[in-house]
């Protein structure tokens, strides 16, 4: 072995040179190693998601995933989703476009949950309380996902911020809907925004939500990410995808 190892030393071997501090300095800045700063700061990370920064693209989209592999069942029974029946797939996030309601409602696409019903906790084991006495309670997810949401206009720094937020997110058996509520929104979301939708990175924060309006810069990227359409009513049909 000291022979083996004196013969690919420096002075014995052409293909060997001698590494100091010098050479460490021009891996560096040639991207070829990694900083002790570097290294520390993504020891400090503690989850496999990107976290939403705030300012700019969370991350460009990645080929979306193709819809061949992404099958639910079809709804058997007026009001009652069905469940897979295919395995669910590991996705990062959901890319969706939204139309918040006036009332802070956004309807979530019921085919995307059927796709991933793990990624939205479905299905749901709490209950609604009804305002009316004689009104049917629905399905509730409970406690309410806690998420950080970041609405993105034309600047690169967010219009609005809502953190640790609170969604209220029921299934509306009568229509077969899943809707999420965040009354805030109204006022700054247009409709067709895009909706980014991330498993968060602590115990604490169940989603990182980024929201990019129409005129942001990023919502065209974002957009072509989309790859399934929803049923539209006659309407223009709301898009979404998984990456």
């Amino acid at each position: 072995l000291d022979t083996i190892w004196c013969n690919l030393v420096p002075h014995s071997c052409v293909a060997t040179i001698a590494f100091d501090q010098q050479l460490l300095g021009d891996l560096i800045a040639n991207g070829a190693g990694l900083s002790e700063l570097d290294k520390q700061a993504r020891a400090k990370l503690t989850g496999n998601y990107p976290t939403a920064p705030r300012t700019g693209l969370i991350r460009k989209p990645a080929s979306p995933l193709p819809t061949s592999i992404m099958k639910a069942s079809k709804t058997q029974v007026a009001g009652i989703m069905g469940q897979p029946q295919s395995p669910q797939q590991v996705v990062t996030g959901l890319i969706i476009q939204i139309k918040p309601h006036h009332n802070g409602e956004i309807f979530l696409s019921k085919i995307a949950v059927l796709q991933n019903p793990s990624f939205f906790g479905w299905p749901f084991k709490g209950s609604t309380i009804p305002k009316k006495a004689g009104n049917p309670a629905y399905p509730q997810r409970t406690p309410d996902p806690v998420v950080n949401i970041n609405v993105y206009g034309p600047a690169t720094t967010p219009i609005l911020t809502l953190s640790s937020y609170q969604l209220n997110t029921v299934y509306y058996s009568a229509k077969a809907e899943i809707r999420i509520t965040a009354s805030p929104l109204v006022s700054q979301v247009p409709d067709y925004s895009i909706m980014v939708m991330m498993p968060g990175n602590s115990a604490e924060i169940d989603y990182e939500i980024c929201i990019y309006r129409p005129d942001s810069p990023q919502y065209t990227s974002w957009l072509s990410a989309c790859n399934q359409s929803m049923p539209s009513g006659g309407k223009k049909a709301r898009k979404f995808g998984w990456f």
